[in-house]
């Protein structure tokens, strides 16, 4: 192999790894953020997160921007980057949102579930209720979530689903707000709606999907105000993003 061939192949791979430390810093960062972890109005300073991260502050802030993309991040001129932090009417207009999107998905769902796709959502429910029991908040979180994102796959609309995860994104860091942390949802609350969805009963279903996202947002609290500054340290870790460059 020719010397420029070489250089190109190491630049190539130089380039694969930065895009691979990129996507686990991006996927740590918004985990804390759906989890719960960093509460809305956290400040993400750059200088923090290269220096937990080991990298650049170049590479922190596309990290950033893709993050804001989502809707997780917000970016202020000459302030910096800041966990998204919804008013309450962004918080309901969230909730309207899932209502009008998560009746068709499970209309759909209930319409044409196959015993593969039963068997699915049976495992995850049965996950849900194992991390409940075990007292594993972040656990109950992250899967009360990807529950209701489950429907959305196994419904079949891939723009659906896009649209969803930002929907319980977002929906995570109202309840952080408006309800000092909870969980997304309960399991307890999943397993009838699967019972329905089982049994092809579809009006039922519907009604269940809708009366749990409103039990949701019946929760949220008005005068909840963000708490005290996090330790971005202990929250995301200090490992992970490989030597500065």
């Amino acid at each position: 192999m020719s010397s420029v061939k070489r250089a190109a192949a190491r630049s190539r791979q130089a380039r694969l790894a930065h895009t691979v430390a990129d996507a686990r810093i991006h996927d740590r960062i918004h985990a804390a953020i759906i989890e719960q972890r960093l509460p809305p109005g956290t400040k993400l300073g750059e200088q923090a997160l290269s220096s937990l991260f080991r990298t650049t502050r170049a590479r922190i802030r596309q990290v950033l921007l893709a993050l804001s993309h989502a809707g997780t991040v917000e970016l202020h001129r000459n302030r910096g980057a800041y966990v998204t932090q919804l008013s309450m009417r962004e918080a309901r207009e969230v909730f309207t949102a899932r209502r009008l999107l998560e009746a068709h998905i499970v209309e759909c769902v209930a319409k044409g579930l196959t015993a593969a796709q039963r068997g699915r959502l049976e495992k995850h429910v049965a996950t849900e209720r194992v991390a409940a029991d075990g007292h594993d908040r972040s656990a109950v979180i992250r899967l009360s979530g990807e529950f209701h994102l489950l429907l959305a796959e196994i419904a079949g609309n891939n723009v659906l689903t896009r649209f969803l995860g930002e929907l319980v994104s977002r929906t995570s860091l109202a309840v952080a707000l408006y309800e000092g942390g909870g969980a997304l949802c309960e399991v307890s609350e999943h397993e009838p709606l699967l019972a329905e969805l089982v049994a092809g009963r579809t009006a039922e279903a519907v009604d269940r999907m809708v009366r749990h996202l409103e039990r949701i947002e019946a929760r949220l609290d008005l005068d909840r105000t963000v708490g005290q500054p996090v330790d971005l340290a202990r929250i995301l870790g200090t490992s992970g993003g490989g030597r500065r460059r």
